[in-house]
């Protein structure tokens, strides 16, 4: 151990007390050996005081890690310690060992193979191989046997994990699942080889067994044999480390080929050993045979030459012996004299198997391949074009099992959701024989396009845009992309290819207008994967089945009388505040910062309902249990019960004298609890809309509220749990206080109860999640696992086992509640996530983050079953230019856009933040742009050129930023209780100032002074020295949260807008509050001092505009025109202007003097002037939503 090590680990045991700089300099001496005479002489100290210095620290250190510590054995009294701590570590880890099978096929009726096993076993387990790979043609047998060998030794490891490569999943994709099962808890890097060597650290540290099945699957067809595709040489290198690294793992591999680094390490003395799998033997082929319900007593000569004549292979025989039944009766002799063909490879067989097929049998053969995972009977049906009944279906499937040519599979507990929820048997194919169809449905498609004879591409969906996430990727690699490889080929490139699409078309509208199939929607598909532009085409009368129209620009295109049916679009999803799963699982509803209420459903993920109008952001919702009513609050201080089914407001709460945080329900639905703004929590009976008491004694805004899930007296009253700095358990009958959770640091995001009631989880800004014992209000367990960030959002699994945070580092962690470790990590949110909920059954769990996405999990596999990516109109801010010739404004799909004042034009779009953009500033010489966002980076731009400079990186999201007046220093605020200061040419942080609020909306400079002022959730406004960091003054008036700040240009007031509706003006010297403006109705959220100081502008969420006139404290103006809350506003430098933006899409520009709009700035929305006129396959919402980004109707 080094120093450097034993210092890690001392500061970790010692946490959160840290050494002093004289007890480091100890230690360190200390560790060297060196006296402390020598010690103390090169520390200018007396020997005595160095002696009473470190026998402090050795009496610290006996205590913090158990172990006896002393100046003379402080090496090895910290080397026992680790040794220690990783022997709990492994016996914790080896308490519930870690196994997942992924696609592993059942092999209950696994037959022969015993030498091979034999053999497999001893390089495993004795001879300690790291890498051992199976080699044989396809159907031979090699994935049954891996997976027979792996059941078999699996308890002699800590993780097992099984993973199929046939659909080609890109290696960091790989990595990131074995890292989800090896160490969840650990964050993987996104960079390829830093990853790799992460996995590679894991298998030395733990014992693990890896399967990895079909890996030719990531092998080039047309190179020398054993090379890698295109974009798939890292597996080259990951396969060389894990034969040469040195690790205690094992690593299994399946393959048609031998990859090219796996055959030069293999030898029969080296840790890589290769097993070339050859025909079975003949007593294991009349095993399958057999059964399969052949006799093989009768004619034992010719079951051998039958065996023989199809080179043993186990695919083979079962796909043979029910052509051999049906057309010779079973008779092998018969047979043998007939069969013609040459058997070489089983895809000879497969291809005189298939031309046998009925059309509708080949049909379900290409739909299955096309599904890529196993699907229902009922799903088949649905995707059959032409139909068919269901007999006729169930007859085919029968066939097709019978002829061995599919696969039937029972859902168990031990399979993911998505199988689960088949409700019966699943059907799918054997690797080798989806990759035979689905090549087959390749060349077929090409062959079609090009001779413009369209069939399959009618019969058959090339990609489901209904399908699930991962299943539609699979569909866009496997399946479009090598489609068009070959058509790009013979068509000559993109340009001609396009043409000839779009020539195909016209032909279908005038030849065969909205005739059913698919063909409309695989041709727009295939041109969206070319990156074709759609815009303003004519797709009238046209059949358009599962195209994928997100994220895609279709302004002016003609979709009128198109059927749409199973077609997707991007959806108008502003900001997410909350999601939450009705009780039938059927339906999700999300609430948003726009005031509107949407409900989806699960299946397809349409949009069912929308509830719009409400006007203010919705913080918090909930389903009563029986899932009719959808009860939601906000920051209009309104408790709103919403009838799903009518889609009307059933009643309104008003009791509450400021913005409502959460709500929550009692399981039996008889009780409402609110909490918000106003420190209060009300207790409401549903029945009557009653408040029956209101809880005091808060010492924050209410974040989050939680219902035991069961009364817990004996007359049947429920408990409350509430988070605001504290976690409080109340007895709601008495009103009193059960119970206060002190653990957190710093102010509490988030409760929830276990659903047996016992244990209470909470999250806090302290970046901690936390577990509670509801009797003895004991902390059970802490958790810091979501890299150095907060946790926003909490929800248990129903059955209690595994605990769901969502945070501000972009992921879904998933907590085991008896192991306490991390089981799992969810990735692909690029925006802090907000709000998670399971479904009532378990199998699902849904995620929302602030950049308008919506994602749906499958909770045993966390593959990302569901993505909404919604397109969000809204413009966050808006900031002239000191030369006020310029505007730059921030959107809603995490843009900076530059416009020309003068004539409207937008002269430039800057791009590179992931998340929602809450803060602009111009440097006061205009040459830089700053832009502060919820992706946790400031980014600076160049103004004359639009070039990107610098990203500066906070631990949490970005509220506000500010220059200073010279320029040099930049200000930022957010949500992790600090205000920083940026040095703005080096990018250095010069100095964080630590604040007693956990969120800081507002920052700003003063225009003459050191001074820095922050608006804080508490209502206060604090001024800061910059030099210092000291407090020079605190402003209290607010009764809620200050919004906004703004100094005036002399420099002796500062005002400050709030969410308590008011403006506040000060007095800079005495602090003193001089006038409070009252007037808008809504939190004031902008503010902004005209140049000569005499008047104050202010937005709100009102969506009003006012103008007070400081000498007489009055409202002379108030703007009106935008139709949805302000978000931002401010004077041009001459004061004759002023600009302001606002979440219904708008920057409006206005006369200061008469108050008249000048112009308005827009940007136009991705279906703008897109007809759907008497459109087919479109629910109303959703032709709301189209209307809502741009579309008309005739």
């Amino acid at each position: 151990m080094t120093f450097e090590e034993a210092l890690a680990v001392t500061t970790a045991v010692l946490a959160p007390r840290s050494l002093s700089g004289l007890q480091a300099d100890v230690f360190q001496g200390a560790w060297n050996k060196q006296s402390y005479l020598k010690i103390a002489l090169e520390l200018h100290h007396r020997e005595g005081y160095i002696k009473d210095v470190g026998a402090e620290l050795w009496q610290l250190l006996t205590q913090a890690l158990g172990i006896k510590v002393t100046k003379l054995n402080l090496q090895d009294a910290l080397a026992q310690y680790v040794q220690q701590r990783q022997m709990r570590d492994l016996h914790t880890f080896s308490q519930k060992r870690r196994v997942d099978w992924g696609e592993a096929p059942d092999v209950s009726q696994f037959c022969g193979r015993q030498a091979q096993l034999a053999t497999l076993e001893q390089w495993v387990i004795q001879d300690c191989c790291r890498l051992v790979a199976i080699v044989g043609m396809g159907g031979i047998g090699k994935t049954r046997l891996a997976t027979r060998l792996a059941q078999q030794i699996a308890e002699q490891f800590e993780v097992v994990v099984w993973r199929s490569l046939r659909q080609a999943p890109p290696l960091l994709n790989l990595l990131t699942e074995l890292m989800q099962v090896i160490a969840p808890d650990q964050s993987l890097s996104l960079q390829l080889d830093v990853a790799m060597r992460q996995l590679l650290e894991q298998l030395r540290r733990h014992r693990c067994l890896l399967i990895f099945d079909n890996v030719e699957a990531v092998l080039s067809s047309s190179e020398l044999v054993g090379t890698y595709q295109a974009g798939y040489e890292g597996y080259g290198w990951l396969f060389q480390h894990l034969g040469q690294g040195r690790h205690q793992s094992s690593v299994l591999l399946t393959s048609r080929e031998t990859p090219t680094n796996v055959a030069i390490q293999e030898g029969p003395k080296a840790p890589v050993r290769l097993l070339q799998l050859e025909r079975l033997l003949i007593e294991e082929g009349k095993a399958i045979l057999a059964a399969k319900g052949l006799s093989v007593q009768t004619e034992p000569l010719q079951v051998q030459e039958l065996i023989e004549r199809y080179h043993g292979n186990p695919l083979a025989l079962e796909i043979i012996v029910m052509p051999l039944k049906d057309l010779f009766d079973s008779n092998i002799s018969a047979f043998l004299a007939q069969e013609t063909l040459l058997f070489k490879d089983i895809r000879d067989l497969l291809t005189q198997q298939f031309n046998r097929l009925s059309l509708l049998e080949q049909q379900v053969m290409y739909w299955l391949a096309i599904n890529r995972e196993a699907v229902s009977a009922a799903q088949l049906q649905a995707d059959l074009m032409p139909s068919v009944s269901q007999v006729e279906l169930r007859d085919a499937l029968g066939s097709l099992d019978r002829r061995s040519l599919i696969e039937k599979l029972k859902p168990t507990s031990a399979k993911p959701a998505a199988l689960m929820k088949l409700n019966g048997v699943g059907y799918t194919q054997q690797p080798v024989v989806m990759e035979y169809v689905t090549e087959r449905l390749i060349e077929q498609v090409c062959q079609e396009v090009v001779q413009a004879e369209i069939i399959h591409l009618r019969s058959h969906a090339l990609l489901k845009a209904q399908a699930k996430d991962y299943v539609r990727d699979v569909q866009v690699r496997l399946i479009v992309q090598p489609i068009l490889t070959k058509l790009l080929e013979l068509q000559g490139g993109s340009e001609n290819l396009q043409t000839l699409l779009l020539q195909l078309l016209r032909i279908q509208q005038l030849q065969a207008p909205l005739q059913p199939g698919y063909f409309a929607g695989n041709a727009i598909n295939l041109l969206r994967q070319l990156g074709a532009d759609l815009s303003h085409l004519d797709f009238s009368n046209l059949t358009i089945w599962q195209a994928d129209l997100r994220m895609m620009t279709l302004q002016g295109t003609n979709f009128c009388k198109a059927d749409l049916s199973g077609s997707i679009f991007t959806q108008a999803i502003s900001e997410i505040l909350c999601v939450a799963f009705r009780p039938d699982a059927k339906h999700i509803a999300t609430s948003h910062g726009s005031g509107e209420i949407c409900v989806w459903q699960v299946e397809d993920g349409q949009l069912t309902a929308a509830f719009r109008g409400i006007a203010s952001p919705v913080n918090s919702l909930v389903f009563t249990p029986d899932g009719e009513t959808l009860i939601v609050s906000g920051q209009d201080g309104i408790v709103k019960l919403l009838h799903i089914s009518s889609g009307t407001v059933r009643g309104k709460l008003h009791e509450h004298t400021g913005a409502v945080w959460s709500v929550a329900i009692s399981a039996d639905g008889r009780l409402l609890a609110s909490g918000g703004e106003d420190l209060t929590i009300k207790i409401w009976e549903m029945q009557t809309g009653k408040c029956l008491k209101t809880l005091e004694g808060l010492q924050g805004w209410l974040a989050s509220l939680a219902f035991t899930p069961a009364p817990q007296t004996p007359d049947g009253s429920y408990h409350l749990a509430s988070a605001d700095r504290t976690i409080r358990l109340w007895n709601i009958q008495t009103g009193q206080t059960l119970h206060i959770f002190e653990g957190h640091t710093h102010g509490v995001l988030a409760v929830a109860f276990s659903p047996d009631g016992q244990q209470i989880a909470s999250s806090s800004v302290d970046h901690t999640i936390r577990l509670w014992d509801v009797q003895t209000g004991h902390e059970i367990a802490a958790w810091e696992g979501h890299s150095n960030a907060s946790a926003w959002t909490l929800a248990f699994s129903p059955n209690g086992q595994i605990l769901a945070s969502g945070g501000e580092d972009q992921t879904v962690k998933l907590w085991d509640i008896e192991t306490q470790q991390c089981h799992r990590t969810l990735l692909g949110h690029t925006g802090v996530v907000q709000s998670i909920a399971y479904s009532l059954d378990g199998l699902t769990l849904v995620s929302a983050a602030l950049n308008q996405s919506i994602r749906l999990w499958d909770a045993q596999t966390g593959h990302c079953l569901k993505t909404w990516q919604g397109y969000s109109k809204g413009v966050f801010c808006a900031v002239f230019h000191p030369n006020g010739r310029m505007l730059a404004s921030s959107h809603g799909d995490n843009m900076l856009r530059l416009w020309d004042v003068k004539t409207g034009d937008c002269l430039s779009c800057l791009s590179g933040h992931t998340d929602r953009i809450a803060s602009v500033a111009f440097s006061p010489d205009g040459w830089l742009l700053a832009s502060g966002s919820f992706d946790q980076t400031i980014r600076l731009w160049d103004t004359q050129t639009g070039n990107f400079l610098r990203a500066l990186r906070i631990p949490s999201w970005v509220s506000a930023i500010a220059f200073s007046a010279d320029g040099t220093l930049l200000a930022s605020s957010g949500v992790d209780r600090a205000v920083r200061l940026w040095d703005v040419q080096t990018g250095q942080c010069l100095r964080v100032i630590e604040s007693e609020a956990n969120w800081i909306p507002a920052v700003a400079f003063s225009p003459t002074e050191h001074c820095l002022a922050s608006g804080n959730e508490d209502g206060t406004v604090k001024l800061w020295n910059t030099n210092t960091s000291d407090c020079l003054l605190t402003l209290e008036g607010h009764t809620r949260q200050a919004q906004a700040i703004a100094f005036d240009p002399a420099d002796q007031r500062l005002a400050s807008g709030s969410d308590d509706h008011t403006v506040k003006l000060w007095d800079l010297q005495t602090g003193q509050c001089l006038q409070t403006l009252q007037g808008h109705t809504h939190p004031v959220v902008s503010i902004s001092f005209h140049p000569q100081g005499n008047l104050i502008a202010s937005g709100g969420l009102d969506q009003t505009l006012k103008l007070w006139d400081l000498e007489q404290g009055i409202n002379i103006a108030t703007l009106q025109g935008h139709t949805s809350p302000i978000r931002s506003i401010m004077f041009d430098p001459e004061g004759q202007m002023l600009v302001s933006s606002s979440d219904d899409g708008t920057i409006r520009l206005w006369d200061s003097g008469t108050g008249d709009c000048l112009r308005v700035l827009t940007v136009a929305r991705p279906y703008e002037g897109m007809n759907i006129s008497g459109v087919a396959g479109l629910t109303d919402a959703q032709k709301e939503t189209l209307r809502v980004l741009g579309a008309i109707e005739n």
